[in-house]
């Protein structure tokens, strides 16, 4: 899935604003990012994505930091406020739902619809009063849109099942929020609600990707893909600094890096490198393709040099993932000269416009 354009009103400190996320030629835009200074709304249009678009995935919690009140959410002075999506699906995402459905024999497995194009509108707080994260209205009003949504998750559950298995979700899109912190996905309150312990270190997730990735491989994982995909684009990142392998040390299994100093573990990471790694190893971890992406400050404690290669390298985070990222570094904002950007407010000087192009 990806978004084609979004309207949000009254949403926290956004009165009224409208983004098309098309080219001239009506093709959408496979990275974008939101530039701006602190406070200029740049996060919030992410939290208007995720909070309109989130819920219908089913693989949503709203993230640590953001109060659902409708004095956080409601723009002062209104009383609610509304958030619309324009969604494009591919012909092969509906056609991979409605083969998960078929295969898993569920009962929605003939309702699934065929539809390109979908609005879905967000009203906070629900006027029916029946919803507290919100309504979510879904149109064209067909009575099953909603499961456009739902492949997904309807393959996570059911990976067991023959015909299922991992690979299917490099068909099957959903929307993912990166915070701040970099453990977002909004998955950590939501499993421990359930009772389920979700590891959010990224050593351990690093570990784990590895030892699984050097393990004999089932012929519908893709485990060992997204590990070297991973590895291979954090090396591109930080070069000449690269993962080396794993290594058995006297307190446990620990991964060596290499650099132009030596050999070195994961507890001799810089700052930057542990932030990049916390990011790359969820989209390996949770095999993250076809799906709009939402990462607060790109950025994070990253050189000037290593911001412009992550940029550069976005769109090898995944299978035709839609990225949306939001940064405040002139440096950045100088590499995105010739690309799409919307621009938020001013970074301190004068030639940042509303929208370039």
């Amino acid at each position: 899935m990806k978004l084609e354009k979004i309207l949000i009103e009254n949403f926290r400190g956004i009165e009224h604003m409208e983004l098309d996320f098309q080219d001239e030629l009506g093709r959408l835009q496979n990275v974008v990012p939101i530039v701006g200074p602190n406070t200029s709304g740049k996060t919030t249009i992410l939290d208007a994505i995720h909070l309109c678009l989130g819920p219908g995935t089913e693989l949503f919690s709203e993230r640590e930091d953001l109060a659902m009140t409708p004095s956080s959410l409601v723009r002062r002075g209104s009383i609610r406020a509304h958030v619309e999506c324009t969604v494009r699906f591919s012909d092969e995402e509906i056609e991979k739902t409605k083969a998960i459905f078929r295969q898993i024999d569920d009962p929605d497995a003939d309702h699934v619809p065929t539809l390109n194009q979908l609005k879905v509108s967000w009203d906070y707080p629900d006027p029916t009063e029946k919803h507290a994260r919100g309504k979510n209205v879904y149109d064209p009003p067909h009575p099953h849109a909603y499961l456009l949504f739902k492949g997904r998750k309807r393959a996570i559950r059911n990976v067991h099942v023959p015909g299922v298995g991992a690979r299917s979700l490099q068909q099957l899109g959903g929307v993912f929020m990166f915070d701040q912190k970099r453990t977002g996905l909004g998955l950590r309150k939501r499993k421990i609600d359930e009772g389920i312990h979700y590891t959010q270190d990224p050593r351990d997730i690093l570990l784990d990707l590895a030892t699984r990735a050097k393990a004999k491989q089932a012929s519908e994982t893709t485990q060992q893909d997204d590990y070297e995909n991973f590895s291979a684009l954090w090396t591109k990142v930080c070069d000449p600094h690269r993962i080396k392998d794993l290594i058995n040390t006297e307190t446990g299994l620990d991964m060596e890096f290499e650099g132009p100093q030596g050999t070195y573990l994961y507890d001799g990471l810089s700052s930057g490198q542990v932030m990049l790694l916390m990011l790359l190893v969820q989209f390996a971890r949770y095999r993250i393709h076809r799906s709009i992406v939402l990462i607060d400050e790109l950025e994070l404690h990253l050189h000037p040099l290593w911001q412009t290669r992550l940029f550069v390298h976005l769109e090898d985070l995944g299978v035709d993932n839609q990225v949306f990222f939001t940064t405040h570094s002139t440096h950045l904002r100088e590499a995105l000269r010739g690309t799409f950007f919307h621009c938020t407010g001013n970074l301190g000087d004068e030639s940042v416009k509303k929208v370039e192009r």
